[in-house]
């Protein structure tokens, strides 16, 4: 799969390969497009992984999350509003 027609060899275009788009819907980069039946099979094996870099950053996300939301309710508590 590719994200342009222009990134797609000119031997897989002549063998048949068409765009289509990929959305949520009807599928996602790593399924399997079956142009007979036109549908998509899922392989959640192939689907990209997030980086190492990006893993750090959700977990920071998550972390500032939690801390934000335990000094809220510290805040609420102190002022007898919870």
């Amino acid at each position: 799969m590719t994200s342009e027609v222009c990134n797609l060899h000119k031997d897989k275009i002549v063998a048949g390969m068409k765009q289509v788009t990929v959305d949520k819907a009807n599928g996602t980069v790593g399924d399997l497009y079956d142009s007979e039946t036109d549908t998509w099979e899922a392989h959640p094996e192939n689907y990209p992984r997030p980086s190492e870099k990006e893993v750090q950053e959700q977990k920071i996300q998550e972390e500032v999350h939690r801390l934000t939301r335990e000094q809220a309710i510290r805040n609420l508590q102190d002022r007898n509003e919870l």
